[in-house]
């Protein structure tokens, strides 16, 4: 039997964002919050206790997903998968039968909206996920959080560049070299992000491990919106872990702007 899980405010947070941890947890953390907690509070129907918002088990265990809100930021959540797949280096985020995670993560943006109060613009969300080398957590887990003001203005600024095909974004991101690829919502709700990096970007597939893949949505004067998946790779010349968990800012700097 298919379980669908809608589940209350999570008791058990946990943080996981790298680049600020001045201890790391144990890399285990997440995926014992999901097997010995989420899953099985869902099948006890014991609700109340839950850590995870939702457990959606409509598809089976092995491609089912929840969603959990994390303790750094006020609107960050993680969506996670309920099989245990350690990250972006995992071979299984590449076969035909995957859950698009990312889809169902642009799409758990539900979540921060509820949490916010009102609605928040599709421009003032991000989606990313960090690589092997840079994060603290082995369970896939998928950022949904506000971008930076200034990530999001860059790429809306040459986002007549990225067309189908993956190109490097004019002076890097924050320091560091970056992938970008313009996409329609169609293509994410039909086509595989992962793999998207994996075939098309050189060296990916072979090194996926070394990547770190995003997502943030923009605007500028030619198109009212665009999803744009971005990709960053580990470079030991500038330092860069693959952590593009860097092109957010968990405290959403723009929709305290909005409120005022």
């Amino acid at each position: 039997m298919t379980k669908r899980f809608f589940l209350a405010v999570p008791v058990f947070l946990v943080v996981v964002g790298c680049a600020s941890l001045k201890a790391p947890l144990r890399s285990d953390a997440l995926w014992n919050i999901i097997s010995e907690k989420c899953l099985p509070l869902a099948k006890s129907g014991d609700q109340a206790k839950n850590p995870c918002i939702e457990v959606n088990l409509a598809k089976g265990e092995p491609h089912g997903y929840v969603v959990f809100k994390d303790r750094v930021g006020e609107l960050q959540y993680l969506l996670m998968p309920t099989a245990k797949i350690t990250g972006i280096e995992s071979a299984e985020l590449l076969n035909s039968d995957v859950t698009n995670y990312f889809d169902l993560a642009w799409k758990a943006r539900s979540y921060m909206e509820r949490k916010h109060g009102s609605a928040i613009a599709p421009e003032a969300v991000s989606l990313a996920v960090n690589s092997q080398y840079g994060r603290s957590q082995n369970q896939l887990h998928i950022h949904v959080s506000c971008p930076k003001p200034e990530v999001q203005a860059q790429i809306a600024k040459d986002l007549m560049l990225f067309h189908a095909g993956w190109a490097v974004v004019p002076g890097g991101v924050l320091g560091h070299e970056y992938f970008a690829k313009k996409i329609s919502v169609q293509d994410l709700e039909n086509k595989n992000a992962f793999k998207l990096l994996a075939e098309e970007v050189p060296g990916a597939k072979e090194h996926m491990g070394e990547f770190g893949l995003a997502l943030v949505a923009v605007k500028n004067k030619a198109e009212p919106l665009s999803l744009v998946l971005l990709a960053s790779r580990v470079d030991r010349t500038t330092g860069s872990r693959g952590s593009i968990e860097e092109i957010q800012n968990h405290d959403c700097p723009q929709l305290k702007v909005a409120n005022k």
